[in-house]
């Protein structure tokens, strides 16, 4: 929330640039972060070949700039130290599956994160909301200003399918969801049924062109979008196996709000 709400407040950080106000010390996080550098770098500036110019002639644009750099910097410093500071052996010796366990906090953000590019990064710019039909948005969609949204979406599911395999970031097996599946009655059986989903959902994400902006193929309401709403719907089809059955087979309640109906 702190590095990557979007949409950003464009209003909002302009009224701040003008005021030379480069202090977060509060809720609003849609005017700092990756996305709002986004905006800065792709969108502030009439094109990309002024946007050297735009910072240099205007000192309280590159000191808004600098500023959320370096709090993004700072959010990733604070939660990389915490981790590698004493909470790393905290998170591990608190096993169990019960509400407040490392298990049940991991899975419950595994299941939120699946759920924000779904509902958040496809869902509301298509116009699908959590459990309403709503008018379709371009600017609703993550980077729309750089326009790599596509690449986010594809990073963000690989992300995905690396927890819930137990997959390493330089490609080391180890145990993940799919692991824990697998010693329950009836899990492996679950597991087949997660693998044939999630490979339904990156047959329908690969037809995605990466050079094409996902605003673009929102707004052209053409071949492109149809692929967009097919991935919404393996994406939605992919929620059951996820959320219901695996919390139900493993005993991790639900805990965060969820309101898409799932």
């Amino acid at each position: 929330e702190e590095i990557a709400t979007f949409p950003v407040n464009t209003i909002s950080i302009l009224d701040r640039i003008s005021s030379n106000n480069t202090s977060f010390n509060d809720f609003q996080r849609d005017i700092r972060g990756f996305l709002a550098l986004d905006f800065l770098l792709f969108g502030i500036a009439e094109d990309n070949n002024s946007i050297v110019s735009y910072f240099s002639e205007n000192e309280n644009a590159l000191n808004y700039l600098k500023a959320v750099t370096n709090h993004s910097v700072q959010s990733v410093e604070v939660v990389s130290n915490t981790w590698n500071g004493s909470y790393k052996e905290t998170f591990i010796n608190n096993n169990g599956t019960s509400v407040g366990s490392s298990t049940s906090l991991l899975y419950n953000e595994f299941i939120k994160s699946f759920e924000t590019i779904k509902n958040y990064k496809i869902g509301l710019p298509i116009g699908n909301a959590p459990g309403v039909i709503v008018p379709v948005n371009p600017t609703l969609v993550e980077a729309y200003y750089s326009g790599i949204s596509t690449q986010l979406i594809k990073e963000h599911l690989n992300s995905i399918e690396q927890l819930w395999r137990g997959t390493s970031k330089n490609g080391n097996s180890g145990i993940g969801f799919k692991a824990y599946l697998e010693s329950v009655v009836g899990g492996k059986e679950l597991v087949t049924s997660t693998e044939e989903q999630l490979a339904k959902v990156n047959l329908e994400i690969n037809k995605l062109v990466d050079s094409k902006k996902l605003s673009d193929v929102i707004e052209d309401d053409g071949a492109d979008l149809v692929v967009l709403k097919s991935v919404y719907l393996e994406l939605s089809k992919q929620t059951r196996f996820f959320k219901s059955d695996m919390s139900s087979l493993l005993g991790i309640a639900i805990t965060y709000s969820s309101s898409d109906g799932d």
